[in-house]
């Protein structure tokens, strides 16, 4: 279910940052996540990821992040992170990984009718974001309007500039020792650019 485009850009991003990164599957992940400090969702069909996953490879992600580990979800991988999901009308509410109480439903069909668009989001804060920009125009695929219940102490990292009410776009918040980021639009893509590994969009 994994977008292998998202994926090859996640590595791409990571490692300029000077990360050691692992692309992995689903029989990895329900193996073993022990040598691993993150796991990064990529963008994708969020049904077909959650299903595949399987009741131990979700338990695998969540003791990673429990014990101080991280997780990342971009786009459709964002859908993965709530207790509860529609996407594109279909529910999945038992193979998520519960990592929050609250739900993840999209795609937004305002910001992009035909599938894909690129949109402006604000930057709200300074995590993730040391050099201040206030706005930036990023690639949404299909992310998910994220609502949190619990915890309520979940920081947002940007909201979207073209919608009524500036629905969130990222957050961020803490899961047991460690953390979760979860973006509802894809970052890793560098449009006109083959800095991510491809030359889609």
């Amino acid at each position: 279910g994994a977008w292998d485009t998202s994926a090859v850009a996640v590595k791409r991003c990571l490692e300029d940052a000077g990360w050691t990164v692992l692309l992995i599957d689903d029989e990895d992940i329900r193996s073993s996540l022990g040598k691993f400090g993150l796991v990064v969702m990529p963008g994708g069909n969020p049904i077909e990821m959650a299903s595949i996953l399987g009741f131990t490879g979700r338990e695998n992600i969540k003791r990673l992040v429990r014990n101080g580990g991280g997780f990342i979800g971009l786009g459709g991988g964002a859908y993965l992170a709530a207790d509860s999901m529609n996407y594109h009308g279909s529910n999945s509410p038992d193979s998520l990984l519960s990592l929050y109480q609250g739900y993840a439903s999209g795609p937004f069909p305002q910001i992009a009718p035909n599938g894909y668009a690129l949109t402006l989001i604000n930057l709200s804060t300074d995590l993730f974001n040391p050099e201040g920009v206030p706005s930036l125009q990023t690639l949404y695929y299909g992310g998910p309007r994220l609502v949190i219940e619990q915890p309520a102490d979940y920081v947002i990292v940007a909201t979207f500039n073209n919608l009524p009410d500036n629905p969130v776009a990222a957050l961020a918040f803490q899961y047991g020792m460690g953390r979760v980021v979860l973006a509802a639009v894809q970052p890793e893509i560098e449009e006109n650019d083959p800095r991510d590994g491809s030359d889609w969009g």
